[in-house]
């Protein structure tokens, strides 16, 4: 009896692990632009990002941030109800240090709260 017991509870823990896991993903995050290493001041940095998640995403949120001084350049966020969130965009590179750091950061949470977080880092030329 006792044995079946066990082995009832273990079946069941197994299932509820196995639901959990399929709820228990991120969004999927792809950085189409910005892809180069290397910007001029004065250059155009083209942002495609699109953020997907296999049920409903939430909010996207992009900046541009220099390092190390974390001072943020731009940024743009999007709330949606839907499977796809897109950025299409672009942002001029103002006056900057000769080789500032830049970091490109894109944040996507889905309707479960689980949060995903893509990066591209370049260099910005003074020329």
């Amino acid at each position: 009896m006792k044995k079946a017991i066990l082995i009832s509870t273990a079946i069941v823990l197994a299932m509820s692990a196995c639901k959990k896991e399929d709820h228990a993903h991120a969004p999927k995050i792809t950085i189409n632009d910005p892809k180069k290493s290397e910007y001029e001041v004065g250059d155009t940095a083209y942002v495609n990002v699109v953020a997907k998640d296999e049920h409903e995403m939430h909010t996207t949120e992009c900046w541009f941030i220099t390092r190390p001084q974390n001072d943020t350049l731009w940024n743009q966020r999007k709330h949606a109800h839907s499977k796809t969130i897109t950025f299409n965009t672009f942002y001029v590179i103002g006056v900057l240090p000769e080789k500032q750091q830049v970091d490109f950061i894109v944040n996507a949470e889905n309707e479960e709260g689980i949060i995903s977080t893509a990066k591209h880092s370049f260099e910005v030329h003074d020329h």
